[in-house]
């Protein structure tokens, strides 16, 4: 291989495993509490809201 290629071949390396890392970070810092099920037996758990219109909707941070 080229070393035009080698580089190219490792920035984008670097950019889909830098992106997982950053997500990552990020993902433990800022936790995702509205996915999974959030039904506790018979009552909604407090992530979840009715609306003015009857409906239920997570609520978005």
């Amino acid at each position: 291989m080229s070393t035009a290629a080698i580089v190219m071949m490792s920035l984008a390396i670097l950019l889909v495993w830098g992106g997982l890392a950053v997500s990552a970070v990020h993902l433990l810092r800022h936790p995702d509490d509205s996915s999974g099920d959030l039904a506790i037996e018979d009552e909604l758990a407090p992530a979840v809201w009715e609306r003015e219109d009857g409906r239920l909707d997570a609520r978005h941070r």
